[in-house]
C-alpha cells in the first residue's frame, strides 16, 4: 500500500498506545518499534494486565484508505533495577524479551529472564546447526496423509507433511522448525526436498497402479521467488510425475503480503496444469478477495470449523456456506480435521465428499500408505 499507508498506520498505532502512557513516556524507537516507559508497574499484577490490553488494542481493525488492515505485536518487558542499573541495559533486555516472543510466533508478551535468555540463545544456535545438517544430509521425513472420497472410501489424494525426527527431542512438527528454517535462509532448500520426495512417491504409486494427486505445502518465501516455477518443472522432469498430478497448497498468509507478485508466480504455475489449493480457508480476513484474484482450484475448509461441526450451529452454517461457495465457483472442496463418523455424515449430507483427518488416517510413511491404498477406508 506504499509508504504513505505505512506512516498512517504508525500514527494510528501511536494514538492507540497513547492511552497507556498516562503516567509515563511513549516513544517511537525506530521502524515499527515503540517503547513505553512506565512508573509503578509490577511483574505480578499490573504489567501482564497492561501488556495484554495493549495486544488486544492493537489487534482491533485499522482502516487505511478504505481498506481494513490488521496487525499484531510482540511485547518484551524489563524492570529497573532488577534487570539492569542503566537505561541502556534495561532497554536492551526488554528488546531481548521481545525478540524471544517474536521468534515464538509473536502476538504475545514476555518478561526478560537471564536464565531463559541464555538457554534460549544457546538452544537456538544448537537447533540451527542441527537443522542445517538435517537438511543437508536429507534427514527430514516426509509423511503422507490420505484425502479420502468419503462416498467410495477410496484415497483420492494425499498431502505431504514434513517431520523432523530429532535425535534428542523426538518428532518435531513443522511449527517447531519451519520458522527457524525461514530465519536461517534454509526454507527453499527444505521446500525442494519435500517437493521432490512427494513427487517421487506419487510417481511410484502411479507406476504401481494407484494414481493419486499429491498435495505439497508451499512456503511464502518459495512463492515470492521468481525461480520457483522453474524448480517445479525440474522436479517434475526428474521424478517423471505428470504436472496435473501435483497440487500446491498455499495459505492466505503466504499471499496477502504481496498479492501482485504471488499472483504472477501462481499464473505461471497454473499454465503448467498444476492445481492450486487454498489451505485453512475461512480463517483469514481476505479469503473472498483471494478467490476473485487468484487461480484457485481447491478450497480446504479449516479444521477449526470442522472440529465442532456437530456441536456448533454457526460452524455448520459456515461450512455449508464454504461448500456452496466452492460449488458455485466450480472448485473442489476438502474438509480438514475430520475425526468422527458424525462429522463424516454431516459433511456428506451437505455435499462435501473429500475428507482428510484422523478418522481416516494419521500422516504415515510411504510404505504404510502403499498398504493403505490397497484397502477401502472405514
Amino acid at each position: 500500500m506504499g509508504h504513505h499507508a505505512g506512516d498512517k498506520l504508525l500514527q494510528m498505532v501511536s494514538a492507540r498506545l497513547h492511552d497507556f502512557a498516562a503516567e509515563g513516556i511513549l516513544a517511537r524507537w525506530g521502524g515499527d518499534e515503540f517503547v513505553l516507559l512506565s512508573r509503578g508497574v509490577t511483574k505480578q499484577d499490573s504489567a501482564p494486565v497492561m501488556a495484554q490490553k495493549m495486544l488486544d488494542t492493537l489487534r482491533q481493525r485499522f482502516e487505511i484508505d478504505g481498506l481494513d488492515v490488521f496487525v499484531s505485536a510482540s511485547i518484551g518487558v524489563s524492570f529497573y533495577p532488577e534487570d539492569g542499573l542503566s537505561s541502556e541495559t534495561v532497554l536492551e533486555r526488554a528488546g531481548t524479551a521481545m525478540y524471544r516472543i517474536k521468534k515464538d510466533g509473536g502476538n504475545h508478551f514476555g518478561f526478560y529472564s537471564a536464565e531463559s535468555s541464555v538457554v534460549w540463545t544457546r538452544d537456538q544456535l544448537e537447533l540451527e546447526r542441527e537443522l542445517r545438517a538435517a537438511i543437508k544430509n536429507d534427514e527430514l521425513q516426509v509423511l503422507f496423509q490420505p484425502i479420502v472420497n468419503a462416498q467410495t472410501h477410496r484415497i483420492a489424494r494425499i498431502e505431504a507433511l514434513v517431520r523432523w525426527l530429532h535425535p534428542k527431542r523426538g518428532y518435531l512438527s513443522p511449527s517447531e522448525f519451519i520458522p527457524l528454517a525461514e530465519d536461517i535462509g534454509q526454507i527453499e532448500a527444505l521446500g525442494e526436498i519435500v517437493l521432490r520426495t512427494s513427487c517421487a512417491a506419487a510417481y511410484k504409486l502411479m507406476q504401481l497402479g494407484y494414481p493419486v494427486n499429491v498435495s505439497v505445502n508451499v512456503n511464502p518465501r518459495q512463492l515470492l521467488n521468481p525461480q520457483f516455477p522453474q524448480t517445479i518443472v525440474q522436479v517434475l522432469r526428474d521424478t517423471g510425475l505428470p504436472a496435473k498430478s501435483l497440487i500446491l497448497e498455499i495459505t492466505e498468509s503466504a499471499i496477502v503480503n504481496d498479492m501482485e507478485r504471488v499472483s504472477r508466480v501462481l499464473e505461471e504455475i497454473k499454465r503448467l496444469e498444476i492445481l492450486i489449493a487454498l489451505d485453512d480457508f475461512g480463517t483469514g480476513y481476505s479469503s473472498l478477495t483471494l478467490l476473485r484474484e487468484l487461480p484457485i482450484d481447491i478450497l480446504k475448509i479449516d479444521k477449526s470449523f470442522v472440529r465442532t461441526l456437530d456441536q456448533n450451529r454457526n460452524d455448520l452454517k459456515i461450512v455449508q456456506a464454504i461448500i456452496g461457495l466452492g460449488k458455485n465457483l466450480g472448485l473442489a472442496v476438502i474438509a480438514e480435521g475430520v475425526e468422527t463418523e458424525r462429522q463424516v455424515k454431516l459433511l456428506l449430507q451437505h455435499a462435501c465428499y473429500f475428507h482428510q483427518g484422523f478418522y481416516f488416517s494419521r500422516p504415515i510413511p510411504y510404505e504404510a500408505l502403499y498398504e493403505l491404498m490397497q484397502h477401502k477406508l472405514h
